[in-house]
């Protein structure tokens, strides 16, 4: 698969690309200070907005991970660990649990910056675009429709080296 950094290019007017996707690189407090910005019901719809956008265009990264990988599950799995962190989404570990996928996240750059925005515990998980792409990668895996939970998010915990903790399964009937 090779390093998504090897393979990040800026042209002359500073865009980043991967193959024809474009990528931003920003500051996470400013991110998730606008976040921090909205009221309670703002945050859900915004969190919420974020992880389907991120789950619908994420997709398209991990078709593309997993041409290159021949679509053998367990390669497309790390090279979405490996691009995660390349792109300083945290460490993922990726587990199987019967029908269940579990992903832990150490170091999610949404719950860092989170607690770098405001020095209050946030009162719901924030890591929405780690959700998206999780979900994107567990139907890619899968080959059926699946709801992700953020279980748990470090967010909740400031200071506490909690990680995040994510459940995807296929919808109750």
């Amino acid at each position: 698969m090779g390093d998504l950094r090897k393979r990040l290019r800026w042209n002359r007017s500073g865009a980043l690309h991967d193959g024809p996707r474009r990528y931003l690189m920003t500051r996470t407090d400013v991110m998730m200070g606008t976040v921090k910005l909205l009221d309670d019901a703002g945050q859900r719809a915004m969190l919420d907005a974020w992880a389907a956008s991120t789950r619908q265009h994420g997709a398209d990264s991990l078709r593309a991970y997993a041409e290159t990988v021949g679509h053998e599950k367990a390669a497309l799995i790390a090279a979405t660990v490996e691009s995660a962190a390349d792109l300083g989404w945290g460490l993922w570990t990726v587990t199987r649990d019967g029908a269940t996928l579990r992903l832990s996240v150490e170091d999610s750059p949404f719950a860092a910056g989170w607690a770098a925005a405001t020095t209050r515990p946030a009162d719901q998980p924030v890591c929405a675009p780690i959700r998206g792409m999780f979900g994107a990668l567990a139907e890619l895996l899968t080959s059926t429709r699946v709801v992700v939970e953020e279980c748990d998010c470090a967010a909740l915990w400031p200071g506490t080296g909690h990680g995040c903790h994510f459940v995807a399964r296929k919808p109750p009937k």
